[in-house]
């Protein structure tokens, strides 16, 4: 009987964790949205207050475009860096349970894979 109870909390638990990820994906698309749309709006404003001469001597076709294509860059870079800044949370988290659920034996694994990462740099470096 344990064994269900267990598989209910763990059946549980995992909903709520895809609800709370989907969440906070679904904030960081808007949020990155808004920042490109406000961006955008603050660009748009600026070249629409060029003078005459200005927008006669310039393409303003070219202008549009590369805002255009630059602003899709930077809400795709926005949205990896929101989401790379749970990293660290979830770290500490993931070691916090393990200190407390197995002891300072899960600090050795921990060591290890921290002191592995410079290789991982290094060998990832020279594939590249």
């Amino acid at each position: 009987m344990p064994a269900f109870i267990y598989a209910g909390i763990l059946l549980v638990l995992r909903y709520v964790s895809n609800l709370c990820k989907n969440s906070f994906n679904l904030l960081t698309y808007i949020t990155a949205i808004r920042l490109r749309s406000g961006l955008a709006t603050l660009l748009y404003s600026k070249i629409l207050g060029l003078s005459s001469f200005v927008i006669k001597s310039s393409e303003l076709g070219k202008i549009t475009n590369l805002l255009a294509s630059d602003l899709g860059i930077f809400e795709q870079r926005l949205i990896a860096i929101i989401i790379s800044l749970g990293s660290p949370i979830i770290f500490l988290g993931s070691i916090i349970i393990l200190v407390i659920r197995i002891g300072w034996p899960a600090l050795i694994g921990i060591i290890f894979c921290l002191l592995s990462l410079p290789i991982l740099r290094y060998s990832s470096k020279l594939s590249a």
